[in-house]
């Protein structure tokens, strides 16, 4: 179970941002090295790892 952080963009101008913690489930977690390839879900890992725009952000390699 991953947590996630949301906030959500005011309807006006003069609102104040809304935060809430969700806990979301994944099937392929604990199967892909760190939690950003986990939510990506791409369906050719390990191998979309090498041409990834992401890579090096939040990896645990």
């Amino acid at each position: 179970m991953i947590k996630f952080d949301v906030y959500e963009l005011p309807d006006n101008k003069d609102d104040e941002f809304k935060h809430h913690v969700e806990y979301r489930e994944y099937p392929e977690e604990e199967k892909r090295h760190c939690n950003l390839c986990v939510v990506c879900g791409f369906p050719s890992y390990p191998k979309c790892r090498e041409w990834c725009p992401h890579q090096g952000f939040n990896n645990e390699d």
